[in-house]
């Protein structure tokens, strides 16, 4: 060990079967990485996934995470083809501070350093990067939400599968499904009626993050 730090999670709607893993993604390597320090687990790619029989699929509960939000939903559609006893955990780190009445749905991820400082809802499938934060009051982020590293977000309704990119700022403000945001963009109440590619508050793309991909 370098220091005295010692990464681990604290996992929410584990039903006690393995877990697995799917897609070859950054933050499904970087959770596989610690998590198969507390639990069996298993990191698969999608091909093998597939690949594998119905009883593995049967005896096994899921996690995945990935930046890419259309991905992500074909991942998660392929588990609940090959099984219809799907269970998906969530992942909160416990170097994440996390007020004590926050909630979180199913297969959601708060990163190591991320700031949830008020009783949030994080919805399923939610996504909070390291270094963001979720601050002072309650802010909603519905399913499928996704903050990038170093954004804030304070007393905001995040609509399904809105995309926030790194260093953003949102506050007092409401989005629409899957609408995304690009780096440094500032939001200040704001409640928006269209989706697509934003930056700031004007709309630079009609297309949304699940017609284009942004990566940071």
């Amino acid at each position: 060990m370098l220091n005295n730090t010692n990464l681990s999670y604290t996992l929410h709607h584990d039903d006690g079967r393995p877990v697995c893993l799917v897609g070859n993604t950054e933050l499904n390597n970087e959770v596989y990485n610690v998590l198969k320090k507390q639990k069996d687990c298993c990191l698969l790619s999608v091909e093998d996934f597939e690949s594998k029989p119905k009883s593995f699929a049967d005896d096994h509960q899921y996690f995945t995470s990935s930046g890419n939000t259309g991905f992500k939903f074909e991942i998660i559609d392929k588990i609940k083809f090959k099984t219809s006893k799907a269970n998906f955990i969530s992942l909160v780190s416990d170097s994440a501070v996390v007020h004590q009445d926050a909630t979180i749905g199913h297969g959601s991820l708060i990163c190591p350093t991320a700031y949830i400082g008020g009783p949030s809802d994080l919805k399923n499938f939610v996504t909070i990067q390291h270094f963001s934060q979720i601050g002072h009051s309650k802010s909603i982020l519905d399913d499928h939400t996704y903050v990038a590293p170093m954004s804030t977000v304070v007393s905001c309704r995040l609509a399904k599968g809105t995309w926030i990119g790194m260093y953003n700022n949102f506050a007092y403000s409401e989005t629409v499904p899957f609408q995304q945001f690009v780096m440094y963009s500032r939001v200040l109440k704001k409640t928006f009626t269209s989706t697509g590619t934003y930056r700031h508050d004007k709309m630079i793309d009609k297309r949304n993050c699940l017609e284009h991909h942004i990566a940071s």
